[in-house]
């Protein structure tokens, strides 16, 4: 019996962290390396369109990652943000 692998974006921010960041692939080496394992028919997440948005997001821009995670839920469900600066 086959199971599912769930992830969340949390797991994948990491994720892209740790390739970017500590094994300096490039972004978009990165990127489409997280796709080819989120297409896999046993992997499940609630926000998969938005990580994948984000991921795609992320090979185009200079964003970091957790700010294209914003933009893409921005683009596909129209979420506004707020931001905020303390003095």
């Amino acid at each position: 019996m086959e199971q599912n692998i769930i992830y969340t974006l949390e797991v994948i921010a990491g994720v892209v962290y740790v390739l970017t960041k500590v094994y300096q692939v490039s972004r978009e080496e990165a990127s489409n390396a997280i796709q080819i394992f989120l297409r896999a028919k046993n992997i499940v997440c609630s926000s998969g369109a938005i990580t994948v948005k984000a991921l795609q997001l992320f090979t185009n821009n200079h964003l970091d990652f957790l700010d294209n995670v914003l933009l893409a839920y921005h683009q596909i469900q129209g979420i506004e943000f707020i931001v905020m600066t303390v003095n």
